[in-house]
């Protein structure tokens, strides 16, 4: 059986594996629980990892109707509930990490320490010009393996996009995700990460919190999570050398021990 959570009226899909303290992994636009793969057989010999797929994502309900990152918020702490979690770690890369700061302003109760990953508290306008043209060829129908390089060549720093046969293997990957995304769901998260502000949020949150960036990150650069790093109250920055937008993927042992390191401080 699938396991599934119906909550806020649409079904979450989700893996909930190994033991431990309960770690929730939120994932970015665009992407559902697999872009979480090269971390979590570590995390889960620490952890209890939750990884999942956001509404418009992967196997989970496509609404008919826009949304905001506020519902995908609601959404990641239901399924919490739904599995008996009241409290827990939480880590969110790019609009994870916003969706992130939004359960921390909402629901701050729930999140024993936050990681947030190569996020900020806006979309980047270039890379918002980008989506919209990659929505409309979508649209067009263009072959999927060409929309896919075409992301992936965003995400990575030089060094590892320069390795080949790495590229080509992860946009094969992508392009065998038997649930791809549908044009409709891209569409409706590309729609709330354009509206979202977290901004007034941030000075009211004491939760300890890591942020981490990438110094060759252009979807999200390193700028995008200053503002983060200046208003919280309690935060630790890590910053990723000659790595892009995707550390988990790009670096995931050295991920993985940044996150546990500050992890198990506050356990």
């Amino acid at each position: 059986m699938m396991p599934t959570a119906h909550v806020n009226g649409i079904d979450i899909f989700y893996k909930d594996t190994g033991q431990g303290a309960p770690l929730v992994l939120v994932g970015g636009f665009a992407s559902d629980h697999l872009t979480w793969r090269p971390v979590t057989k570590y995390l889960e010999t620490h952890y209890r990892v939750i990884a999942f797929d956001n509404r418009g994502a992967g196997r989970s309900t496509v609404p008919n109707e826009e949304f905001v990152i506020e519902d995908m918020a609601k959404d990641t702490v239901a399924l919490c509930h739904h599995l008996g979690i009241e409290r827990a770690f939480f880590a969110g890369h790019s609009m994870g990490g916003m969706i992130l700061q939004a359960i921390m302003y909402l629901y701050p109760s729930m999140v024993q320490a936050a990681v947030i990953s190569q996020s900020g508290v806006r979309l980047n306008t270039v890379y918002a010009y980008f989506q919209r043209a990659r929505l409309q060829l979508m649209r067009n129908e263009s072959p999927l393996i060409e929309l896919i390089k075409m992301e992936l060549a965003w995400c990575f720093s030089q060094d590892f996009l320069s390795q080949g046969d790495t590229f080509e293997g992860l946009a094969e990957f992508w392009c065998l995700n038997p649930y791809p995304f549908s044009i409709s769901g891209f569409e409706r998260q590309l729609s709330a990460l354009e509206k979202v502000s977290t901004h007034q949020w941030l000075s009211s949150i004491a939760i300890p919190t890591l942020v981490l960036t990438g110094d060759e990150d252009i979807i999200l650069p390193s700028r995008c999570s200053q503002p983060i790093i200046d208003r919280l109250v309690d935060v630790t920055h890590h910053s990723f050398l000659r790595c892009g937008h995707l550390a988990h993927v790009e670096q995931p042992e050295a991920f993985c021990r940044v996150l546990t390191e500050f992890l198990v401080t506050h356990q």
